[in-house]
């Protein structure tokens, strides 16, 4: 996400929470394997070309500190309300 957030592509292991965060064509690819030439075989491939710093940028800021904490709040009062309409 920091690499995204400076608007630069990411090449990644696709696994854990990268997996949500790269968008392959868009924010960056992903090798499957976790192997030297896996990763070797997706450098050759990669071409910084094609990607926008401004959309790699947009996908980082999803997942940024203010944007969580404006979800979290979301679902806290998204169950306060229903917990309050159960209340009379």
């Amino acid at each position: 996400a920091e690499a995204q957030a400076c608007g630069k592509p990411v090449i990644a292991y696709c696994k854990g929470g990268v997996s949500e965060i790269v968008q392959p064509g868009i924010s960056g690819e992903f090798f499957k394997s976790q192997t030297s030439q896996a990763l070797i075989e997706a450098v050759k491939k990669f071409s910084v070309k094609g990607y926008d710093i401004k959309t790699c940028r947009k996908q980082a800021e999803k997942f940024s500190l203010k944007n969580f904490k404006q979800r979290f709040k979301n679902i806290i009062d998204c169950y306060w309300q229903k917990f309050q309409t159960k209340k009379i």
